[in-house]
């Protein structure tokens, strides 16, 4: 990938590289999953990590030759290590499902046998009702479990990436996965990780605000209407907000925005330099679109222009002075809240 051209390192959708794309697709997986999966393969064309010849030298260890994976091959890696972490989720959160008790609701009541009696009367009246109610959930929850590739936070972008940079070896990439899940900052550069494995404490995952969410976009948020005041007016006069396209960027891992390069940046940043830099990347990358989104709210074109359009000549050394910056700044009361992120 020319690292001048942004728009040739967004994800095609046409079928790059010459792929014939000749693989059908995986039983097991979703439709929005092998859908995601085509997209990682042809980007992995775009990168010459996949050939489309069946005779390409295939990346591994011992005498095998290092060169492009033909295309059926990542296909079936790649299937192998989603249905891999799909699996670990639901055995995770079987795990979190044994060891977490049921609340126990208690009926209040007046003083005098006649209260106690009655409240005895309804807890046995209501206990039929409570088990079945009990035997649907387990049931629902063996369902989820027997299908982990159907996971609620969508495709692993994420995953996907370190795939790529693990050059499409799926025995390295599950390790480095399994060494970046004992981070704190995985809670957020991961974020399928943490919606599909049952980490998180009930009352926050039934809320439907993640970490990325209620931490890192908020910080986002509080850190550009102090440092990047015109930028943030602009968002408020085109009725968006900062957290809104911030948490587009970081599901999808900046992929259809950045260079590989500087996603591989990205995420060397949040692992090496802890999980706050994950915000200051995101402030850096509006304050070097600071000129386009001006430009774009006096045409009322700013949603459309940050959701569709890639982010061009950005490079993530020319702004590691301003994330240590704002390091300094904020690091002491951003890192209680990152660490804290079962209970934002």
């Amino acid at each position: 990938v020319d690292k001048g051209d942004a728009a040739a390192a967004c994800v095609d959708v046409g079928v790059g590289g010459g792929l014939r794309e000749s693989w059908a697709d995986f039983p097991a997986l979703s439709a929005m999953h092998n859908l995601g999966l085509r997209l990682v393969v042809r980007y992995g064309a775009r990168l010459g990590l996949v050939a489309a010849s069946s005779t390409a030298a295939v990346v591994g260890g011992g005498g095998q030759k290092w060169g492009p994976v033909p295309e059926d091959v990542a296909a079936q890696r790649l299937h192998s290590v989603l249905t891999e972490l799909s699996e670990l989720f639901a055995e995770q959160r079987r795990a979190v499902g044994l060891t977490s008790s049921p609340s126990k609701s208690r009926v209040g009541g007046g003083a005098g046998g006649s209260s106690e009696a009655a409240t005895v009367r309804l807890a046995a009246a209501q206990q039929p009702q409570q088990q079945q109610q009990q035997q649907q959930q387990q049931q629902q929850q063996q369902q989820q479990q027997e299908q982990p590739a159907a996971a609620s936070a969508g495709f692993d972008w994420f995953a996907s990436s370190v795939f790529l940079l693990c050059h499409l070896n799926a025995a390295r990439t599950l390790h480095s996965l399994s060494l970046l899940s004992t981070l704190v900052s995985s809670a957020y550069i991961w974020p399928a990780r943490m919606e599909d494995s049952g980490l998180l404490p009930p009352d926050l995952a039934s809320s439907g605000i993640p970490p990325l969410y209620a931490t890192t976009t908020h910080w986002v948020e509080l850190i550009v209407a102090r440092e990047l005041p015109l930028v943030f007016n602009s968002f408020r006069l085109s009725g968006f907000t900062p957290a809104q396209i911030c948490q587009l960027w970081l599901r999808q891992c900046f992929w259809n925005y950045l260079d590989f390069p500087e996603i591989a940046g990205y995420l060397a940043i949040c692992v090496v330099m802890g999980g706050n830099f994950q915000v200051y990347f995101c402030v850096a990358l509006l304050r070097h679109l600071q000129h386009d989104i001006l430009k774009h709210t006096q045409q009322q074109r700013l949603v459309t222009f940050l959701k569709e359009q890639p982010v061009r000549e950005f490079r993530v050394g020319d702004h590691i002075g301003f994330m240590q910056e704002l390091h300094q700044k904020y690091s002491e009361r951003l890192s209680r809240d990152m660490n804290n992120y079962r209970s934002p």
